[in-house]
C-alpha cells in the first residue's frame, strides 16, 4: 500500500509540469492527501515508539511492502 501510494505521488508529481497546470484542483486532493496521511501516520508512530530497534523491522516492512 504504501509502496504504490507513494509510487503514484511521484508519478503525480512528474506529471505536473508536463501538463502546464498546477494540478492542484479541490476536487483531485483526495486520494494524494490520504495517502500522505497514511505514510504519515506510519513515520510518526516509528518516531514515536518506545522500543526503536524492535519497530525498526516493523518499520521496514511496512514501507517496503
Amino acid at each position: 500500500m504504501q509502496m504504490g501510494g507513494l509510487a503514484l505521488l511521484t508519478l503525480w508529481v512528474c506529471r505536473l509540469p508536463a501538463s502546464g497546470r498546477t494540478g492542484l484542483h479541490q476536487r483531485r486532493l483526495g486520494l494524494p492527501f490520504a495517502v500522505l496521511a497514511y505514510l504519515l501516520v506510519g513515520i510518526l508512530s516509528y518516531i514515536h515508539a518506545p522500543y526503536h530497534m524492535a519497530s525498526t523491522d516493523f518499520f521496514l516492512r511496512h514501507f517496503s511492502s
